[in-house]
């Protein structure tokens, strides 16, 4: 790991700072670089992993500081699961989901590691939050979909999920009317 100082001319520029593409191993790109590395080794247990699924240029970014410096350093004995939520902008589009383009990538990726992984599209715990500040988009609207999840709770934990839900709902609703 080598790290390199940028050497500019004698005259200080106030109009620009450098960018990567100036100084490739800057002290920024440098600090962040090692702070992934270690993050990724650190991490145990179920890692989560939100993407975008409405970016034009594809939720996960092939080139950046996840694909080299995270998911490279991964540690397959500290983690159990890898669990991807792609979701998608209320009203945007769906330009990707799971199994589609760079995400499809990300999953070959992990198999390819050998680390045990999911894929949920609109995590709704998430998208539920989401729709704070969209509670009348169609987007937001309760389907059967959601209600089709519901019936898999488990028999002994659907009384105190539906208990748990009802005054979430109720949040909701006063949150988008103040």
């Amino acid at each position: 790991n080598e790290t390199h100082l940028c050497i500019f001319p004698l005259e200080l520029d106030y109009q620009s700072c450098p960018t990567s593409d100036d100084c490739e191993n800057n002290a920024v790109d440098s600090f962040w670089k090692r702070a992934s590395i270690q993050y990724s080794k650190d991490s145990s247990g179920v890692i989560h992993v939100m993407l975008n699924g409405s970016v034009p240029t594809g939720a996960y970014p092939v080139k950046g500081f996840f694909a080299d410096f995270e998911v490279p350093y991964f540690q397959k004995d500290k983690i159990t699961r890898i669990e991807i939520w792609v979701m998608h902008e209320i009203g945007g589009p769906n330009v990707e989901s799971c199994g589609e383009g760079s995400v499809k990538i990300l999953e070959e990726r992990l198999k390819e590691m050998g680390f045990q992984y999911s894929c949920i599209n609109d995590y709704l715990p998430v998208k539920l939050l989401k729709c704070v500040d969209h509670s009348t988009h169609a987007d937001c609207a309760l389907n059967s979909a959601a209600a089709s999840t519901l019936r898999e709770v488990p028999f002994l934990y659907a009384e105190q999920s539906a208990s748990l839900v009802v005054p979430l709902l109720v949040a909701l609703a006063a949150g988008a009317q103040i």
